[in-house]
């Protein structure tokens, strides 16, 4: 009786705060999941967007989903990495099954960011419609993988719908990519560049009626980031932030001379693990310093910041500190965080 009576004054103390916030951060005319017919309605009034599905990082956060971000135009959708909790995060946003996005991205193959490939992909081949597959190798080996395992378990699941699974004749179009690469799906143009991080790293951009969106993945300070992000509308970064510890507030990050930046290339993953080890906590990740650099030379109009902590941010010290270099708009993410191409900031979900 007495839990009883928590959760029904929690459930007084706490609707109406929710229910106003997301009142407050909804655009003019969403549509929840259960109102609207297809998922183009879901962002309804944001033609052009980017949603920030996990802003966490490799450690569990319970108020942060592992790292992913969907890109979206006209209803047509991009999920770029799919962290842990990246298939529940798309639940309550009801993009699955039919409703699935129309690509999968990887940036790179670290478990954060790929950890949920294998079931996105089941999901996508047991919804039937035609979707795109991209990311550095091994992608192709990791969707053979996905098909030959669960052959048996897609043919049944198929079965039951009345349709059939033909592993020599999916649906799924298969790019795997290295290093500079250009081409269009779906209306959209998708740019790609490697950027400096432990293993093969591709930052993504995507442009679409005169604007656009670019997704960093994991990096540190490279100047081929500023050449594919030039005069982005918005700039989702991996970049590190100030921590708030007892009277006082504490950066995670420290710049590096300049001796120790590079461009990105198979020799310099190397010569930047090496470099890592004299950051503080052995970091790939670029600190604040360097992701101000990057937004300021790409001269982006909004920045994005992701990859987050599972720490209490300060988030004025943070924006401080960037806005030294950069001048732009600095948001620091939160899931479901979405930002358009014309400057929209709203909580999609």
């Amino acid at each position: 009786m007495r839990k009883l009576l928590f959760w029904v004054l929690g459930c007084f103390l706490i609707m109406p705060v929710n229910a106003q916030e997301k009142k407050d951060c909804e655009p003019s005319g969403f549509m929840s999941a259960a109102e609207r017919n297809d998922s183009k309605e879901l962002f309804k009034g944001a033609d052009f967007s980017v949603t920030i599905i996990g802003s966490g990082n490799p450690l569990y956060n319970p108020e942060r989903s592992g790292p992913s971000a969907l890109v979206q135009f006209n209803g047509t959708t991009f999920l770029v990495d799919m962290g842990n909790g990246t298939r529940s995060q798309l639940e309550k946003l009801a993009l699955t099954r039919r409703y699935g996005p129309d690509a999968l991205l990887i940036t790179h193959h670290h478990l954060d960011h790929n950890e949920e490939f294998i079931p996105m992909v089941h999901q996508q081949l047991m919804a039937g419609k035609s979707f795109l597959i991209t990311g550095p190798p091994p992608i192709r080996k990791m969707t053979d993988y996905v098909v030959e395992f669960y052959r048996e378990d897609l043919e049944y699941r198929m079965s039951n719908k009345g349709q059939s699974f033909d592993a020599n004749n999916m649906n799924a179009v298969l790019k795997e990519l290295e290093g500079d690469h250009s081409f269009t799906y779906k209306g959209v143009q998708i740019t790609t560049t490697e950027v400096p991080h432990s293993i093969y790293t591709l930052a993504y951009r995507f442009d679409a009626n005169g604007k656009s969106i670019v997704i960093s993945g994991d990096l540190t300070y490279s100047s081929n980031l500023p050449k594919l992000a030039k005069g982005a509308d918005v700039l989702v970064l991996d970049c590190q932030v100030i921590r708030k510890r007892g009277n006082g507030a504490q950066t995670q990050s420290v710049s590096r001379t300049s001796a120790q930046q590079g461009n990105a290339s198979r020799t310099f993953r190397r010569e930047n693990l090496a470099a890592a080890k004299s950051r503080p906590g052995n970091s790939v990740h670029a600190t604040i310093e360097e992701g101000a650099r990057m937004a300021a030379e790409a001269e982006v109009k909004t920045l994005v910041i992701t990859h987050l902590p599972n720490v209490e941010i300060d988030q004025a010290a943070t924006k401080a500190k960037i806005a030294e270099q950069f001048k732009g708009e600095v948001i620091i993410a939160g899931d479901f965080l979405t930002v358009s191409v014309d400057g929209k900031v709203f909580m999609l979900k």
